[in-house]
């Protein structure tokens, strides 16, 4: 019998661990099928159970697609109203059960999701001081370009680079 062991190297720690990382968010395979997730929720209307993290997961594959939450919003209370109606629906849709208390905790978790995200994008691809004469035309894979032209634009204005230094 052959067994496939994906690549591991062991750190100084002594630990192991995948050369790769993580690697982006995966949606829910089933999603968008008509079958339903079952989700169960405490009295406080935080999930729990078995797929809470693929609920999470799949939130973060919803908020880290720029065609459904832009990059180029300063802040999360400027997605539009439209917008976060539009994320809930499409939760309440694919969850069997889904209670309205779920809502806020929902958008607050997409925020989170979101931010993480646009910090880890300028993190890893937003490098001016580096020798590349136009970092506008290295556009990473998974964002929309014309996001990613306005996202270069506004890290770059002065507004920004004070608030970095302070």
């Amino acid at each position: 019998m052959c067994f496939f062991f994906p690549l591991l190297l062991t750190c100084p720690t002594g630990s192991l661990s995948s050369p790769r990382g993580r690697g982006f968010a995966k949606g829910i395979k089933d999603w968008g099928t008509g079958k339903k997730l079952a989700i169960d929720f405490d009295a406080d209307f935080n999930p729990t159970g078995d797929n809470e993290s693929k609920l999470t997961s799949q939130l973060g594959f919803m908020v880290h697609n720029g065609n459904i939450v832009s990059l180029t919003y300063v802040d999360w209370t400027e997605v539009p109203i439209d917008v976060l109606e539009s994320i809930w629906a499409d939760v309440k849709d694919h969850l069997q059960i889904c209670p309205e208390g779920y809502k806020p905790r929902c958008l607050k978790k997409c925020n989170e999701l979101w931010k993480d995200h646009k910090s880890k994008i300028k993190n890893k691809y937003f490098k001016p001081n580096k020798d590349h004469t136009n970092i506008k035309d290295m556009v990473p894979s998974q964002i929309v370009p014309e996001q990613w032209y306005d996202l270069v634009d506004y890290w770059k204005t002065k507004k920004v680079e004070v608030y970095k230094i302070s």
